[in-house]
């Protein structure tokens, strides 16, 4: 090839080069102007959710003021606490009757050791060892954080976890009898009935601590 050849090829090669960055350049524009849009779509959706979420809560503050006005604040404060307390009570016999069924139909049966297979019902206590108001929360042990499965494996009733401002008893232990597959397959109903009670305040059990996740 004659060197008038070769500067050709070359000269050609880095058109063709530059030619394709340009494009991938156009292309990336592109992206960015999609991707743009997409997140101004975003912002926009999340704005509007956040506005009717403000305006609903301000209508419900609306509500709640004139109840209060009409009731007084101890007869709404009684009020609300009886309404939790009343589905907490629903949640527990639910889940009682749950258990139940489960045991009369062969799935369940009561345990005197917490294994891999288990569902254990926990109380929820005080830093002073005094059950909480909503205390009663049930897992099936695949479903707890390997630290937490850990410690509760091989336990009995009335074995205690304890954390800085909280404790864990563990009050009743089950498990799955041999010809049931795995604890997702059963549907029993697991988790906080309303909310764990920390210190007197009511706080959903997810906020309490990190012991309990989703089962792999």
């Amino acid at each position: 090839m004659s060197d008038t050849a070769a500067n050709y090829q070359t000269l050609k090669n880095a058109k063709n080069a530059v030619q394709r960055m340009t494009e991938i350049e156009l292309g990336l524009q592109q992206v960015q102007q999609e991707t743009g849009k997409i997140l101004g779509e975003v912002i926009k959706s999340t704005n509007k959710a956040l506005s009717e979420l403000e305006g609903r809560l301000n209508t419900a503050a609306e509500v709640l003021d004139a109840v209060v006005d009409l009731y007084g604040a101890e007869a709404v404060r009684a009020a609300v606490a009886a309404a939790r307390q009343a589905r907490y009570d629903k949640g527990v016999a639910d889940q009682q009757l749950d258990i139940t069924n489960k045991i009369a139909s062969n799935n369940l049966t009561e345990a005197e050791l917490v294994t891999e297979n288990s569902l254990v019902v926990f109380k929820e206590l005080d830093v002073d060892g005094k059950e909480v108001q909503f205390s009663r929360v049930q897992f099936f042990v695949s479903s707890l954080q390997p630290s937490f499965r850990e410690e509760v494996l091989g336990k009995s009733k009335g074995y205690q976890i304890k954390g800085e401002r909280f404790a864990f008893e563990v009050a009743e232990v089950y498990t799955l009898v041999a010809h049931t597959q795995t604890p997702a397959d059963m549907d029993v109903l697991t988790g906080q009935l309303e909310t764990v009670s920390v210190m007197g305040n009511s706080t959903p059990v997810a906020e309490v601590s990190q012991m309990t996740s989703q089962a792999e």
